[in-house]
């Protein structure tokens, strides 16, 4: 028979559900073995054709060996199977020497803090054919946070430089292969901003501090300073953001009459938000409130 047209038939792809392959262009009184060399596909052979399910992720091989008056050929057919798997993200490289420090905070929503300087991540997916990745916002300016993808010919890595402090960028990598496209977001911040207090801490981040209480009194944030002789910086600067790491206001001219600031937010929508208080000497003090 002619061994040129004989191929295995099926599709390209499982994706869930089980797929049934075949063997074409045999002859008659021949015979098929159907076998796979792993544990990734459950085959369910019946002569000339074959069930399969499949159980893991990848690129995975089927092969069907015909025999014929008294002769062996295998035939095989690279079948991709089950969608693209996200694994973790990671700084790989640091262009200047700023450690980040980071929570994850789901699959489909990650917060990186990134101190300073140009810092390359790599996003470990596995079972992917490729990686598209697209701005979603920047903050303030798109020249306050630039990046750049595919570092060194790599679709998973990038390279994310925030130039200025309480900068902010976020990205989105649509991952896709035979089985479809899965879609995350990454956003990283620069010195200054925060996903949540836990953001704050790190090796080389500013010590955290403990001089004020903040809460909402109905629409007013109160911040009240708790002890003179504690303090020895001056308070610099209120940033509030909301639970994204979004700035939604910086406050310089910061003055405490009686120990005591108030911010009005009556133009913000009942939420969780992050005040983070900066101080002289380079400390900072995070706090979460709740606006009903």
């Amino acid at each position: 028979y002619d061994k040129t047209q004989t191929k295995v038939t099926g599709a390209n792809s499982i994706c869930g559900s089980s797929q049934t392959y075949t063997v074409s262009n045999i002859p008659a009184g021949a015979t098929v073995t159907w076998f796979h060399p792993g544990v990734d596909l459950i085959l369910t052979p019946s002569g000339n054709s074959c069930i399969v399910a499949s159980r893991g992720r990848g690129d995975v091989k089927l092969y069907a060996v015909v025999s014929f008056c008294g002769m062996l050929d295998t035939f095989v057919k690279t079948i991709a199977i089950n969608m693209p798997q996200y694994v973790y993200f990671a700084s790989e490289s640091y262009r200047t020497a700023y450690p980040n420090t980071e929570d994850d905070f789901g699959l489909n929503m990650q917060c990186y803090k990134n101190i300073g300087g140009e810092i390359d991540y790599t996003a470990h997916y596995e079972n992917y054919s490729s990686i598209t990745w697209t701005k979603l916002s920047s903050y303030p300016a798109a020249t306050s946070a630039l990046w750049s993808s595919n570092v060194g010919g790599d679709p998973r890595k990038i390279n994310v430089h925030l130039r200025v402090a309480n900068a902010s960028l976020t990205l989105k990598a649509d991952v896709t292969n035979a089985c479809g496209t899965i879609s995350n977001t990454y956003t990283f911040l620069s010195n200054g901003i925060t996903c949540s207090a836990a953001m704050m801490r790190g090796v080389s981040d500013p010590t955290e501090v403990d001089y004020y209480d903040a809460y909402m009194s109905y629409q007013t944030l109160i911040i009240t300073y708790k002890d003179e002789e504690e303090n020895k910086s001056e308070l610099m600067k209120i940033i509030i953001s909301d639970k994204m790491g979004n700035i939604i206001l910086e406050k310089t001219d910061v003055s405490i009459k009686e120990h005591q600031i108030q911010i009005d937010m009556s133009a913000y929508k009942s939420d969780n938000y992050y005040v983070i208080l900066q101080y002289a000497d380079g400390n900072i003090e995070p706090q979460q409130v709740a606006k009903f």
